[in-house]
């Protein structure tokens, strides 16, 4: 196989993409069974569908990558004693302070009910407190104890050495672009899951 790079431009950011297919050279001859060689000619520009955006391309990757980070960050919620998510969202409680659980599923982009039972196990845990909601007894503020501080402190190292890993090699430039493009994207996801 032979991979021929194709570009993209999305919002005005060349973005690279790959296409695989089988290439024979106009001066190659291929035999089929009973039958006379052929010469094949491959047009490796994208179809019409593809050159508008490229955007399966793009989700395909963008998902891939996802999981790829998840499993990477995972030995540090392990070594947190924690799942990856809750993990996650230890981190943006304490990147928030104190939030309500609402806001908490909504940055995390998961549902409140799915949010409330992994804080629940938090709670149990230790690692996170509730407290009501000043003049609103419906809800209520989720915060990190003292335990969950020390958690975020203790294990910063581990997980600042394995983001930097993460984004090895990329320059400013690029990770200013990642963030352009991140932001797009997740604005268009919550445009589309709202409309």
């Amino acid at each position: 196989m032979k991979r021929l790079a194709v570009r993209d431009r999305v919002n005005g950011i060349d973005m690279p993409r790959t296409h695989r297919c089988r290439v024979a050279g106009n001066s190659e001859a291929i035999q089929e069974e009973g039958r006379s060689p052929k010469r094949i000619s491959v047009d490796a520009s994208p179809s019409v569908e593809e050159q508008d955006t490229g955007s399966s391309d793009l989700v395909r990757d963008l998902l891939a990558v996802s999981q790829l980070v998840v499993k990477t960050r995972s030995h540090v919620a392990r070594e947190a004693g924690v799942t990856a998510f809750q993990y996650g969202a230890v981190l943006a409680i304490s990147e928030l302070r104190s939030v309500p659980v609402g806001a908490l599923a909504a940055s995390l982009a998961v549902s409140s009910q799915f949010i409330s039972s992994e804080i629940a196990k938090l709670e149990m845990a230790g690692i996170v407190k509730r407290r009501p909601k000043e003049h609103d007894m419906r809800g209520s503020m989720i915060e990190l104890t003292r335990r969950g501080r020390e958690l975020v402190r203790k294990n910063r190292p581990m997980r600042e050495a394995v983001d930097g890993a993460i984004f090895q090699g990329a320059t400013q430039e690029e990770t200013a672009c990642y963030r352009k493009v991140m932001s797009i994207v997740r604005n268009n996801c919550q445009r589309a899951l709202n409309g």
